[in-house]
């Protein structure tokens, strides 16, 4: 085996595994600072509170004493009136 043979093939196993930490670190970085802060929050609120989140994205809490279904949307009731 010549000497540039060796030193291509050495180069070769050093670009790879240079590569492969590169890889390893963005993916450890792509976890630890970017997706725990694009974890939403859930808001969870009563549902005699609803009223007051209309238009925001909330988790609305209660017991479901009526439904109905308008063929366009469903309804839950969490009171009888």
């Amino acid at each position: 085996m010549t000497n540039n043979s060796y030193d291509f093939k050495k180069n070769i196993v050093r670009v790879t595994a240079t590569l492969i930490a590169l890889i390893a670190v963005l993916y450890f970085a792509n976890i630890w600072f970017f997706k725990q802060n694009l974890q939403p929050t859930i808001r969870v609120i009563s549902w005699q509170d609803a009223a007051k989140h209309y238009g925001e994205n909330v988790t609305v809490e209660g017991t479901i004493v009526v439904t109905h279904n308008s063929g366009k949307a469903c309804f839950l009731n969490f009171h009888p009136d």
